[in-house]
């Protein structure tokens, strides 16, 4: 059934989600020579690969920087994983390049040719009509004949940077002269044209173009009114002429946060305006301060639970480094307290997630709990555990309490003399921790109050009770934080480091352990920590944990109970 669309930016978006939704347009690896290589001034690397067939366009966002260092020159093979992304202020697709190898990595059976890539999603598209109205905002010839236009919204309040590029074939003629400027309402199939990496609405039909003379509505959006009344103290002031879409709802939610009681000291801006070089983007909310400084950006977004928000933080990112901003956050339409925070991690120049509570602490306002009665909240984070905000977190150990590597030797470091004194008390008293067990010492220098040692197994394949120990460790920490009246705690992925244990087959071990603690301690009106986070410092470790909280239904913050 052929989908229809309204306007510039409803295409837009569904086009976003006929692409995500289709598996042979996601997590593909491609194979080719690097035909162009470019780099923009905000640290973003565009590049093209050909399989000699056909070319795409692939960019690598500055928010994955390590992909870009030692890249290959012009001419040369390279290796990419990625997804198709939707460039939707060009009208172009491009390949988002998420992982790279070297050019003899034996993943040959896993490649997909570019050629095969670009007809999937010609073949995606052709399933779909578009009827669109919008303001021509450029014309021009192409030289095989064609007349190519691109619409962009006419918007009563907010002028969107989305366009759409619309194709009228050699022979077919409008009725009417096509300028500049000119409102029309067109309608045709969608495609893309490959050697541009466009896509578009191809026009067959001289009746499926009209002008439109009449005057657009430069007041309130009535039927926004009309159908959400029931959300009529919820909606945003900022109304779309002709798109009842999610993302100004968003903009609304996020205005109120910020402009509640904690933030008397500051203001809220829409639609910013931040200079990247020759170009500028708008931020959809700032939070400033009596002089305009920055100190928040925010980008409201409708995303899913795949983790499709990516694309979009990497825009957020855009605008913080543009702007010199440290703080972010990425809304969504869902939870207003599953929004992703984002702080900047001045020893590594990129963004760690941060929970709701660290954020308003960076901002000096004073959190107020998100947590209702009855419910424990599970934070992703992608940091460094050692700068956790809470009570305790958790130190992979070993079983004889000696100081070992990763994340117990960062942690004990941190902490100083008085863990290793408060560790060497127990490992005499104790002798050996068994794989499993758990014990607690103060934090130290630490940022947390206590720290919590949990020995993991060592993994020998799966068959010596390594999953149940495993499950022991989170379990037997998740106690001795209860019989401490510890309200906060973080872990790290435990035994996935030197101990060898695979994090595809550990993830999903550690997540239903907690969430059947967390539950059952609810069910039965027992005390359990209101906040657990999982902070990983490892980017593979973090993207595994992304998708096992979204195989169990989770946002990368949720409330369970």
């Amino acid at each position: 059934m052929p989908t229809e669309f309204k306007n510039v930016s409803e295409i837009t978006q569904n086009l976003i989600r006929i692409v995500q939704d289709n598996s042979n347009l996601q997590n593909v690896w491609i194979q080719g020579k690097i035909s162009e290589v470019n780099r923009t001034q905000n640290g973003i690397l565009n590049f093209k690969v050909t399989d000699n067939s056909k070319v795409i366009e692939c960019v690598i966002f500055n928010d994955n920087a390590s992909l870009q260092e030692n890249f290959p020159v012009i001419g040369n093979e390279v290796s990419v994983k990625g997804q198709i992304y939707i460039a939707k202020d060009m009208s172009k697709y491009r390949f988002m390049v998420t992982s790279r190898e070297d050019p003899d990595a034996s993943l040959s059976n896993q490649f997909v040719s570019v050629s095969t890539l670009t007809n999937t999603l010609e073949t995606a598209l052709k399933t779909h009509s578009a009827e669109v109205q919008g303001k021509i905002s450029e014309i021009y010839p192409a030289p095989s004949g064609f007349t190519i236009f691109k619409l962009k919204d006419e918007t009563a309040h907010r002028q969107d940077d989305n366009i759409i590029e619309c194709v009228l074939p050699r022979g077919i003629e409008s009725p009417f002269s096509l300028e500049k400027g000119e409102r029309v309402r067109v309608s045709g199939q969608l495609g893309i044209f490959a050697s541009t990496r466009a896509y578009r609405i191809n026009i067959d039909d001289p009746n499926n173009i009209e002008q439109v003379t009449e005057q657009p509505t430069l007041n309130e959006c009535q039927e926004c009114h009309q159908r959400f009344n029931n959300l009529r103290d919820q909606l945003c002031p900022i109304c779309y002429d002709a798109s009842l879409t999610s993302e100004g709802i968003v903009i609304g939610a996020v205005v109120r946060y910020f402009s509640g009681h904690k933030f008397s000291g500051f203001s809220t801006e829409r639609e910013r305006r931040i200079p990247f070089g020759a170009n500028v983007g708008r931020a959809d909310v700032v939070l400033r301060d009596s002089e305009n400084r920055l100190f928040a950006i925010a980008e409201c977004k409708r995303i899913g639970d795949d983790g499709s928000d990516r694309i979009e933080q990497g825009q957020l990112k855009s605008y913080l480094n543009a702007s010199g901003t440290n703080l972010g956050l990425f809304a969504d339409d869902t939870d207003p307290y599953e929004w992703i925070f984002l702080k900047k991690n001045s020893e590594r120049g990129d963004f760690d997630e941060i929970s709701r509570s660290q954020f308003e602490k960076a901002l000096n306002v004073d959190p107020v709990s998100d947590i209702p009665p009855g419910k424990t909240r599970l934070e992703l984070i992608h940091g460094n555990i050692i700068e956790a905000e809470v009570d305790a977190i958790v130190n992979a150990a070993k079983a004889e309490l000696t100081k070992g590597s990763g994340v117990d030797t960062a942690i004990r470091d941190a902490g100083g003399e008085e863990i290793e004194r408060a560790i060497q008390e127990i490992a005499e008293r104790e002798s050996v921790c068994p794989p499993g067990s758990a014990v607690i010492t103060i934090g130290g220098s630490l940022p947390a109050k206590y720290v919590i040692h949990a020995v993991g197994p060592i993994w020998q394949g799966g068959n010596r009770s390594e999953p149940e120990l495993l499950a022991d460790c989170y379990k037997n920490s998740l106690k001795i934080a209860v019989e401490n009246g510890i309200r906060s705690i973080a872990f790290p992925a435990i035994s996935t480091g030197n101990y060898g244990y695979p994090i595809e087959q550990a993830a999903p071990i550690t997540l239903n352990t907690v969430k059947e603690f967390v539950e059952q301690a609810h069910q039965n009106n027992e005390m359990v920590p209101e906040r657990i986070q999982f902070v990983l410092f490892d980017e593979e470790a973090y993207n595994c944990y992304v998708k096992e909280f979204a195989n169990l239904g989770f946002g990368l913050s949720c409330l369970i109970g």
